[in-house]
């Protein structure tokens, strides 16, 4: 019989009992991702690296965003290869109930491994795709660091945070369908607030304060930071990483309780509604 424990430890202890079936379902979701592909799995390696190309140039050329950037290109790719994490993760999540509806109808499970299955498939290719990125930042001369130790942190603080809105996107969606539609333009708003192909730093030179401080309240934003102190050692100046570090902490720890509450609590009816 399932246990249908809500109190948080019963729910990681049951999550936990389950975590083959999460790793059967994300490894069929990688596989199904390229099934039939020529280049199958290179295209995660690929993808990023054709974006970074693109970017780099257009953003080199138009507003000239590469001004001051000690190798822009990796630069980008640093920004980039988060971000796509994110939008894949939560643009694939959100139908992650939906489509499982037969599943829902004849099995017994906790409905969180579906959500969770799809993010662990997308940390499977973003972590892959760091590989040649390491390689790449190797080769045009970047030493790490110790600040490398920051990288493992940035990737569990942001795998959570997309976790929780993976468990709001995918229980909104059985009974508002229409929320995978209004995903795609937050999506957009959401990639032009986050410093992928620019600068931190210009907004803190140019924006008012008020909106330096609302812009990094946005966790992505400063988790991209993270990541290029990690990678490229390029810190961010008069940006006081300790407070937007423990501000992006918070947001990701209320978003994954919320999140999970709510689905807990959407999940009853999700076998009545599809």
């Amino acid at each position: 019989m399932l246990n249908t424990s809500k109190t948080f430890p019963g729910r990681v202890h049951l999550l936990w009992e389950y975590r083959h079936l999460i790793g059967q379902l994300a490894r069929r979701d990688v596989l199904a991702r390229y099934k039939k592909s020529v280049l199958g799995f290179v295209w995660s390696l690929l993808h990023p690296f054709l974006m970074m190309v693109v970017l780099a140039v257009v953003f080199s050329y138009v507003g000239r965003f590469n001004t001051g950037i000690k190798h822009y290109p990796a630069f980008i790719l640093c920004g980039y290869l988060p971000w796509l994490f994110t939008a894949t993760s939560l643009s694939t999540s959100v139908r992650s109930i939906v489509d499982a509806g037969n599943l829902l109808h004849k099995v017994a499970f906790p409905r969180e491994v579906l959500p969770l299955a799809v993010v662990g498939a997308n940390l499977f290719n973003f972590v892959l795709a760091l590989i040649p990125l390491f390689i790449y930042i190797s080769v045009i001369g970047v030493r790490f660091s110790s600040m490398l130790l920051l990288l493992p942190a940035a990737i569990l603080i942001q795998t959570l945070l997309l976790i929780g809105f993976s468990f709001i996107l995918s229980a909104a969606h059985v009974t508002i369908r229409d929320v995978g539609v209004i995903l795609e333009v937050v999506l957009l708003a959401w990639f032009y607030l986050c410093p992928v192909f620019y600068p931190p730093s210009l907004v803190l030179d140019q924006a008012p304060a008020w909106f330096s401080n609302f812009y990094f309240i946005n966790p992505m934003a400063t988790l991209m930071v993270v990541y290029r102190v990690a990678l490229l050692n390029a810190a961010t100046p008069n940006l006081d990483m300790r407070v937007y570090g423990l501000i992006t902490v918070s947001i990701t720890v209320i978003v994954l309780a919320v999140g999970w509450r709510f689905f807990l609590w959407r999940q009853r009816s999700f076998v009545e509604e599809l």
